[in-house]
């Protein structure tokens, strides 16, 4: 994007260029940088001027100075139309959001429904008879507010275009409160993390981030979100998972993402050309974090009664122990550490694996093989696993990454995604279904 106009900043108005996500505001390195003015500007919504009828409002963080301007990146605006043509005065709320992205072309593909509902969207450019699909609801509720998601198939009509129908499929969200610019912007991040779990990947983007709808649909103002999603990865269509497997336990998906209960730091591939030693450390965290929710009551007795002998022997010992009281406050602090100590990584593997198993006896099509989806020794996974993350606890960065290990990454990335279904109440058929997405032929 390429802009310019003014910018009230602290009851002043300074010039601005805007190219791509940089904001340059000239005039302002004394009266914002030197006096200290940053977080002043930063972190919240700034309407500016511009000398076309729409309104852009930003939220900016700081970059760097040159001259005697301050340059700013800009993490997110909206462009808002503001055509009134002589109607009544059109309500600056907002109440609908449509993304378009390419994972969600690849996710909501009804194999049946697709071409059909497609071609009667193109027909009504032509009839003008618009049939009206009931796709399926989903509601969330954030910020004390009931919101309604919902999947669709959206045209535009482009003459301009060789081929003049734009057909994308969308994720649309509405409210019959207004969504405040910081809902839209927190949402989408929702969004986005919705995205990267259904297509397996860390950084997914969206093509198009629509406001109240097409075109004024509505008696709101409608416009456009943007937000600066930095790098950028592709999205493989095989790793997609579908939408007619998944859509029964979406809402409690969503709800989950919501609440932050899924650790989606550690889900993902680092980088998606390779496998590295930074993602064994992490699908280990994004296991550890999902099996405690998912088997809450889990317990090993072995390791509850070495626990125990070990927090026993040290409070005896503590009786006699006549140090200092430097030495008596390490001692505490050693038996509050053993209290606090959590079950080992491998029985975790061990126990979760086995739930993992009983998937297979779910007959999703004709021939289905755990040792035919991952390997003949998975069964080895939790002590490879264990082995190679305690070397990495320990500084040792030479692990190295063999078949062996790259497929217990995958393994483990599998059940940590049959843990999350399992959460959401998700039955063993479609389970399975998206679990075989993450065997090492991704189907």
């Amino acid at each position: 994007m390429d802009y310019s106009g003014k910018i009230n900043l602290l009851g002043k108005k300074y010039h601005y260029i805007i190219k791509g996500y940089e904001m340059t505001i000239v005039n302002t390195r004394i009266d914002i940088l030197r006096n200290h003015k940053l977080s002043e500007i930063t972190n919240k919504w700034i309407e500016t001027e511009t000398n076309e009828e729409k309104k852009l409002v930003v939220k900016l963080s700081y970059k760097n100075a040159r001259d005697d301007a301050i340059i700013m990146k800009i993490d997110a605006y909206f462009y808002i139309i503001d055509l009134e043509y002589k109607r009544e005065k059109m309500k600056d709320e907002i109440h609908k959001i449509t993304y378009r992205s390419d994972a969600l072309d690849y996710f909501f593909r009804p194999n049946k429904k697709y071409i059909k509902l497609v071609s009667n969207l193109i027909q009504t450019f032509d009839n003008g008879k618009l049939k009206k699909e009931n796709f399926k609801k989903y509601e969330f509720y954030y910020n004390n507010k009931k919101f309604i998601m919902y999947f669709g198939i959206n045209s535009y009509l482009r003459t301009n275009e060789r081929f003049m129908f734009d057909v994308f499929s969308s994720l649309n969200i509405e409210c019959d409160d207004n969504i405040t610019f910081d809902e839209v912007y927190e949402i989408s991040m929702y969004v986005k993390k919705f995205l990267s779990f259904i297509s397996n990947t860390r950084k997914v983007y969206f093509d198009e981030v629509m406001i109240n709808g097409y075109f004024n649909e509505s008696k709101y103002k409608y416009g456009y979100f943007y937000l600066n999603h930095g790098d950028k990865e592709s999205v493989y269509y095989m790793n997609v998972l579908n939408y007619d497997d998944l859509k029964n336990n979406i809402q409690e998906i969503m709800q989950e993402i919501i609440n932050d209960n899924i650790c989606f730091t550690s889900l993902f591939q680092y980088d998606q050309n390779y496998i590295n030693i930074i993602d064994i450390m992490n699908i280990c965290a994004a296991f550890e974090c999902q099996f405690d929710r998912t088997y809450p009551k889990f317990k090993n007795k072995k390791f509850n009664d070495v626990k125990n002998d070990i927090l026993l022997n040290l409070k005896e010992f503590k009786l006699d122990y006549k140090k200092d009281k430097e030495s008596q406050e390490i001692l505490d602090g050693i038996i509050l550490s053993v209290e606090n100590y959590k079950d080992v990584l491998k029985s975790k593997l061990e126990y979760a694996l086995k739930d993992f198993e009983k998937l297979y006896t779910t007959k999703v099509r004709k021939y289905m093989d755990i040792k035919f989806d991952f390997k003949d020794n998975y069964m080895d996974m939790p002590s490879r696993i264990k082995n190679a993350r305690n070397q990495l606890d320990h500084g040792n960065t030479n692990v190295k990454i063999n078949y062996d290990v790259l497929t217990d990454t995958i393994l483990l990335r599998a059940i940590t995604y049959f843990m999350i279904f399992k959460s959401a109440g998700m039955n063993k058929t479609n389970t399975m279904k998206c679990i075989r997405k993450f065997t090492r032929f991704g189907v």
